[in-house]
């Protein structure tokens, strides 16, 4: 489940970005959206020329890797949360199986005279 919390999170860092960004976007450069999502979409992109200049803008925002990560946590936090309680309830029912198991598997071993009925 953590693999899930991990790809929840990944999957929202540009949308994250670009969250940060629109304070620092201004009106008259084309609209805040287009512009804060090509900075974004350009900060993850694979061509190197144009994530480095996204990452030069980036910076120049004074926003680093953290504070992304920080607010595509909190994006997604209700989902986090769900899958959190749904990885812990998972592994209660398995430890109350696996004791229920425990106790026949002991009860067999402690009374032998009912494997002979």
């Amino acid at each position: 489940m953590s693999r899930c919390n991990n790809a929840l999170v990944d999957n929202s860092l540009r949308t994250a970005l670009r969250h940060l960004l629109q304070p620092f976007v201004g009106q008259a450069s084309g609209g805040r959206i287009v512009i804060a999502d090509k900075v974004a979409r350009d900060y993850y992109s694979a061509d190197e020329e144009d994530s480095e200049e996204a990452r030069e803008k980036v910076a120049s925002c004074g926003i680093t890797d953290d504070d992304i990560m920080a607010e595509a946590i909190q994006l997604r936090g209700d989902a986090i949360i769900q899958l959190d309680r749904m990885d812990k309830h998972r592994a209660y029912a398995k430890r109350a199986i696996q004791k229920e198991l425990d106790r026949r598997s002991n009860a067999r071993r402690d009374n032998p005279s009912s494997k002979a009925n």
